[in-house]
């Protein structure tokens, strides 16, 4: 079997550097219990239901919205769930037309520019994102728990530093396409 090559400029393996076999076989290790985790997650989430959340009524990406809205203060335009959450705008509109129906959030014109459309969280969906919130963090705690306190801490450790190695391939990404368009403006 041929060597991988890190195709994306994201990574750490330069391009056209092989990764190593043992890191392919861990990669493929760490997906298989990335995608056992994720099955074993969503379930629990249904508990969130007597919240005041039918998820039913808008499925994959709710949860996340609130919570993106949540991080922007309350308020954010329906652009930047798609971006953050990696949804279409047409499934973003669906999410936000049944959040609409429960009561959770809203939708108008921009203050700053009436063309573009605000989502604002209402009080009732502040008062669910709160209590999903603390839903969730018990059941992480649960977790935690279960790990025990060195496992925990050895996890939350390496999921720093995942986010620190995204983080920075990401930057370093946004870098090189600047630089390009620098290039490409003062070559034309």
């Amino acid at each position: 079997m041929e060597p991988m090559e890190e195709s994306h400029g994201t990574c750490a393996t330069p391009p056209g550097e092989p990764v190593p076999e043992a890191i392919r076989e861990l990669a493929g290790r760490f997906l298989e219990e990335a995608f056992a985790a994720r099955r074993l997650v969503k379930p629990p989430l249904a508990h969130l239901d007597g919240h005041g959340l039918r998820l039913e009524d808008a499925g994959r990406g709710c949860i996340g919205l609130l919570g993106v809205l949540s991080d922007e203060g309350g308020c954010a335009s329906p652009s930047l769930f798609a971006r953050q959450l990696g949804l279409t705008p047409a499934r973003v509109s669906n999410i936000l037309s049944a959040l609409e129906r429960e009561g959770l959030v809203e939708r108008g014109p921009s203050a700053g520019d009436r063309r573009r459309v605000e989502v604002r969280l209402t009080e009732k969906g502040r008062e669910v994102d709160a209590r999903m919130n603390e839903a969730l963090a018990r059941r992480t705690a649960d977790l935690l728990n279960a790990l025990g306190e060195e496992d925990s801490r050895e996890l939350v450790r390496i999921l720093g530093r995942i986010v620190a190695v995204l983080g920075d391939a990401q930057w370093q990404q946004a870098q090189r396409q600047q630089a390009q368009q620098r290039q490409g403006r003062c070559g034309s």
